[in-house]
């Protein structure tokens, strides 16, 4: 509904044209859904949204997903290398890399050998023993 609410500034036009699409989503929508924890919590992406960000002007549109905590900490989505442990146990866990990177670029002036930008840590998921 918010949703909706938001588009019908755009005119009556637009917000016809939406309640036809509406009527040929699948699954049926309605004001009831029924989704997971994960989901609501984090974020899933919904039909609606997505109709949205179509009509909307830039500057209006809404975030890919819909969610509680989604977008609201932050953090860096990418992809993560760590040991495995297996040459060295006490490194179990620890993070190899971030996006095939091994050190950032964002202190020290951008100079990847600045202590500030080494990548060392776990994701908290797993530690050595």
């Amino acid at each position: 509904f918010a949703m909706l609410n938001r588009m019908r500034n755009t005119g009556p036009e637009v917000l016809a044209s939406a309640n036809i699409f509406i009527e040929t989503l699948e699954p049926p929508q309605s004001i009831f859904e029924i989704r997971t924890v994960q989901e609501i919590t984090w974020g899933y992406q919904h039909a609606l949204v997505d109709l949205a960000n179509l009509i909307l002007p830039p500057e209006e549109k809404l975030p890919p997903l819909y969610g509680y905590f989604s977008g609201k900490n932050n953090t860096a989505d990418g992809e993560l290398s760590i040991y495995t442990g297996s040459d060295d146990v006490s490194h179990l866990g620890s993070i190899k890399s971030f996006n095939n990177q091994t050190s950032l670029t964002a202190w020290g002036n951008g100079s990847a050998e600045a202590e500030c930008n080494a990548i060392h840590g776990t994701d908290g998921s797993l530690f050595p023993p």
